[in-house]
């Protein structure tokens, strides 16, 4: 749980995040039974806010949106007034793609993968699977754009003093997905393309993948949690 407030605030800002207690405990036991002792838990939200928004920039006027888009899961972060507002999973990722190339396609999920990785959000070859292969993708695309649409009209209809969203940066392996970025901002007339989770490192001669961060984006956030809390037993 995180909180956050101001001074000249009567009201306290609070954001709560529950997960199973089984869930928890499976972490806990792990790291215990290896001679390690957890010191917090922290939601991924957060994790993942701390690597991808800006550190040293106010937020003030303007929202972001961070599309997570995993392998197996994704979510989407609303961040506004400078503090993460709320977030929710979506029905999409990258095996749900997969799945679907190679179902209907009737191949199997490795040429699918492989299919998906070099083809991106169009299909670059001219034999039969093309009109099939757009059909697909296009219609789980269609799906998270509504998707999208419906969770940010949810925001702004039922959050007071909420801003604009005029940015939507993506992290997760699947952001780097060729074209999906170009997609999304066609579709929901928002600037949308992967982020740089190596920004707030504070060091800016060093060259990182880009590409590469946005998979690392919640183990990034974790790490920067880690030098600006540092603790001692």
């Amino acid at each position: 749980m995180a909180i956050g407030w101001t001074k000249r605030s009567k009201n306290s800002k609070v954001l709560i995040g529950a997960v199973p207690k089984i869930t928890a405990d499976s972490y806990t036991y792990l790291l215990d039974s290896i001679g390690l002792m957890p010191i917090d838990l922290e939601i991924e939200a957060i994790s993942l806010a701390r690597a991808m928004i800006t550190s040293d920039k106010n937020y003030i006027d303007e929202a972001r949106a961070l599309l997570d888009l995993g392998a197996t899961r994704s979510g989407l972060i609303i961040y506004d007034n400078n503090t993460i507002q709320f977030s929710t999973s979506l029905n999409y990722s990258g095996e749900i793609i997969d799945t679907a190339i190679a179902q209907e396609l009737k191949i199997t999920h490795q040429a699918a993968e492989e299919l998906k990785i070099k083809n991106g959000v169009r299909y670059q070859g001219k034999d039969k699977q093309n009109i099939k292969y757009i059909k697909i993708i296009s219609r789980l695309n269609n799906q998270l754009v509504a998707d999208l649409k419906t969770t940010m009209e949810f925001y702004s209809e039922h959050f007071s003093g909420h801003n604009t969203i005029n940015h939507i940066t993506m992290s997760g392996g699947m952001a780097n997905w060729s074209g999906l970025d170009n997609f999304l901002s066609a579709k929901l007339k928002i600037s949308s393309h992967p982020g740089d989770a190596w920004k707030n490192l504070g060091n800016e001669k060093e060259k990182y993948d880009r590409a590469q961060g946005v998979s690392l984006a919640a183990a990034i956030g974790l790490a920067l949690r880690a030098s600006q809390r540092p603790f001692v037993i």
